[in-house]
């Protein structure tokens, strides 16, 4: 969770539907909060995220859900973001973006991230040259 010492998670719903195929039975709602609640079988489970997004979700959203653990890493603590779930479930596209594509709006998280890593070292550069001027008045 940002802000906490503890875990936390950020969950993407993908529309069963979308996928043809719910074999498990599963049904997932989300009160457009951060609880989703899961039923299947005969009984229902109701838990909370950090977020949680609906199946017409951009990517910007989910990284922006994220961006803390860029900023933890950049400030040197160690941060990972793990996708997990059912197989056609949209993680490789999450994590990812989609494949092939120059469109920067489909860009996913490792892009997303990777951006938003050397954008920070550039800014650190530019901090420490303006602070630190050469002998002559420049900045290195």
């Amino acid at each position: 969770k940002n802000g906490s010492s503890g875990s936390g998670g950020t969950i993407h719903i993908l529309d069963p539907s979308s996928t043809g195929n719910n074999s498990h039975g599963l049904g997932y709602s989300s009160d457009g909060n951060s609880n989703v609640a899961a039923a299947g079988g005969q009984s229902a489970k109701t838990f909370t995220y950090d977020a949680v997004f609906g199946p017409l979700s951009q990517q910007v959203e989910i990284f922006d859900s994220v961006k803390g653990i860029i900023d933890a890493v950049c400030a040197g603590y160690n941060g990972t973001i793990v996708a997990y779930g059912q197989t056609g479930s949209g993680k490789s596209h999450t994590i990812f973006g989609e494949e092939g594509s120059d469109d920067n709006s489909k860009a996913g998280l490792v892009q997303r991230s990777l951006k938003a890593i050397f954008h920070k070292i550039a800014e650190s550069h530019v901090e420490n040259n303006a602070d630190n001027p050469d002998e002559d008045g420049s900045t290195i």
